[in-house]
């Protein structure tokens, strides 16, 4: 089945069903691509080329384990809570070296947002080490959210989403 260029993602969609969501993680709802060539762009997965790559995750944490590939994570996230949802989307592994989180709304780049410990190509810091990202949804409105990691040590991808002014209140408090 293919939407906006590409298959709609495979995984069942992370629903939100109360605008008071509490910290959820994404685990179940994401699927998986390995990259060993760390060829794979953004415009390439958005055109569904890889589509058949991606495998649905099925452990309590997704992991590339122990590699030198790329990674690239998706999940589609749906608001049918009835108004606006103001999420922010959070990888709890830290220190990554670089990662990108892409936003794709209605099969177009609506977002992205670098972060990581160090930009390899600019050789510069960043001081996003935890990589998270906000996303605003209409009332019945749906993001393809994808996560792309570049070559680094070995991490899980323990992704979670929660309401975006509960996370500021609680890092203000930290």
């Amino acid at each position: 089945m293919c939407l906006n260029g590409y298959r709609a993602v495979a995984a069942d969609p992370f629903v939100v069903h109360a605008c008071g969501l509490p910290v959820t993680s994404l685990s179940q709802h994401l699927s998986v691509l390995v990259d060993p060539e760390s060829s794979v762009t953004i415009s390439e997965i958005i055109t569904g080329e890889h589509d058949l790559r991606f495998i649905d995750n099925e452990f309590p944490i997704a992991s590339a384990g122990f590699s030198t590939a790329a990674v690239w994570v998706r999940c589609r996230i749906e608001n049918r809570c009835g108004e606006e949802a103001d999420l922010l989307v959070e990888c709890s592994t830290a220190r990554l070296a670089h990662a990108d989180w892409f936003i794709v709304r209605q099969g177009a780049l609506a977002a992205t947002v670098r972060c990581g410990v160090s930009d390899a190509i600019r050789n510069a810091p960043y001081v996003n080490q935890y990589p998270s990202i906000p996303i605003q949804l209409l009332p019945d409105e749906h993001v393809d959210l994808f996560f792309g990691r570049n070559p680094i040590p070995p991490s899980g991808f323990r992704c979670s989403s929660v309401r975006n002014a509960t996370f500021m209140a609680f890092r203000s408090r930290v």
